[in-house]
C-alpha cells in the first residue's frame, strides 16, 4: 500500500496519469474510444493494490460492473470499508499492549477507508478529464456537480448511450482487418490486427468462423510476396486445420523470401578533355612562352652575384722601398 493515498498522489503513479479523451465537442464518443477509456483505467485499478474483494484485481471493483468483477473473483464480492471512529473504545482492564494493537488496528481501517475513497475520487476526476461535459452533464447535481457520482456511474452511462456497434463500425473494423502489412513490421502487429478484429465482432453480438479470420490473413501475407515456403504449406492444409491458432505457428519465424542483390554499379570511365585552341591562340601562346623565357634568362643573369677577385700587390712599391732603405744605410753617421 503506498504511504501518500491523496487523489493527486494516486493519479501520479497510475500507469495512465491522463486518460486518452474519448470524444470532442462535434465528435461523439463510439465503442472504440470507450472500449480504450475502459482499458485504461482498469490498468489503473488493478495498479492499485487492495486488500478488498479478492485482494488480487486491485481496485478493479470501482471501474467495472459487479457481475463482472465477481466473473473475475469466483464470486468474491467487495465489501465497502466503513469509516471507524477516531479514538477506538478500549476495555475497562485493557493492558498498555492491548490498548497499542487495538490503536494500530484502528488506524488500519483508517488508512483503507481513506485509499478507497480517494482512490475513487481519482479515477472520477480522470473521467472528467478524459470526456466533454456534454456527454454526462445530465449526470451532475445543479449545487453539487459530480462529488457524488462515482467513476463506475460515469462508465455505465457512457456505455448505455454510446456503446451500441453500428453498422459503419463493422465495415470500418473489416477495413482494419484487411488493412495491408509488409516486414520489416512484426509479424505480431498482424496477428494482433486479426485479433482486436475479431474481439470487435464479439462485442457486436456477432460471431465470425475464425478460419474466415484466418483466410483475411493469409491473403495479407500472399500479397507480400516473401512467405513462399510458408504459403505452401498452408494451402496443403485440410480446410480443417486452417484455424487462427495454426495460421499463427505456420507464419510465425518463418524464413523470408528476400530480392537478389543488385550488382554493384561500374564507375563511369573518365575521358581526358582535350581543349582544342585556334591556331591564332596557339602563336599567341608560343610568343608569350618565349618572351617569359628570356625574361627569366636575363632576370637569372641580372641577379647573379657578382665574384670580386683580390688584386696582387705592386711589385713595383716594393723594390723602391727597398732602394731607399739600402741608400739611407750607406750614408756615413
Amino acid at each position: 500500500m503506498i504511504s501518500k493515498s491523496s487523489p493527486k498522489d494516486l493519479i501520479e503513479s497510475f500507469p495512465h496519469s491522463k486518460l486518452t479523451p474519448i470524444a470532442t465537442a462535434t465528435t461523439e464518443p463510439d465503442y472504440l474510444s470507450l472500449h480504450q477509456l475502459q482499458w485504461e483505467i482498469n490498468d489503473n485499478a488493478e495498479s492499485l493494490s487492495s486488500t478488498l474483494g479478492d485482494g488480487q484485481h486491485g481496485h478493479l471493483f470501482l471501474v467495472v460492473s459487479e457481475t463482472e468483477y465477481l466473473a473475475m473473483t469466483d464470486g468474491v464480492p467487495c465489501i465497502p470499508p466503513v469509516q471507524p471512529p477516531l479514538d477506538p473504545d478500549h476495555a475497562a482492564n485493557a493492558t498498555a499492549p492491548q490498548i497499542l494493537e487495538a490503536n494500530r488496528q484502528n488506524d488500519k481501517r483508517q488508512k483503507l477507508f481513506d485509499l478507497y475513497h480517494n482512490a475513487n475520487k481519482a479515477f472520477r476526476n480522470q473521467l472528467l478529464d478524459a470526456i466533454p461535459i456534454e456527454y454526462i452533464e445530465s449526470l451532475g447535481h445543479p449545487t453539487r456537480g459530480f462529488n457524488k457520482v462515482s467513476p463506475l456511474d460515469i462508465l455505465s452511462h457512457l456505455w448505455e448511450t454510446f456503446g451500441t456497434i453500428q453498422a459503419s463500425d463493422l465495415i470500418a473494423n473489416d477495413e482494419r482487418m484487411k488493412a495491408a502489412w509488409h516486414p520489416p513490421t512484426p509479424i505480431q502487429q498482424l496477428f494482433q490486427q486479426l485479433e482486436k478484429g475479431n474481439q470487435f465482432i464479439i462485442a457486436s453480438g456477432q460471431i465470425m468462423d475464425e478460419r474466415i479470420i484466418a483466410r483475411i490473413g493469409y491473403q495479407i501475407i500472399e500479397k507480400t510476396g516473401l512467405f513462399d515456403h510458408a504459403s505452401r504449406d498452408w494451402r496443403y492444409k485440410d480446410e480443417a486445420d486452417k484455424t487462427l491458432a495454426n495460421f499463427k505457428n505456420t507464419f510465425f519465424r518463418r524464413p523470408i523470401k528476400t530480392a537478389p542483390s543488385p550488382p554493384p554499379a561500374v564507375p563511369p570511365a573518365i575521358i581526358p578533355q582535350i581543349k582544342v585552341q585556334s591556331a591564332k591562340v596557339n602563336r599567341t601562346a608560343g610568343l608569350t612562352a618565349l618572351s617569359t623565357t628570356r625574361n627569366t634568362q636575363v632576370r637569372r643573369v641580372r641577379n647573379k652575384p657578382l665574384v670580386t677577385r683580390s688584386r696582387p700587390p705592386c711589385r713595383t712599391n716594393k723594390v723602391v722601398r727597398l732602394r731607399l732603405t739600402s741608400t739611407l744605410l750607406r750614408q756615413p753617421n
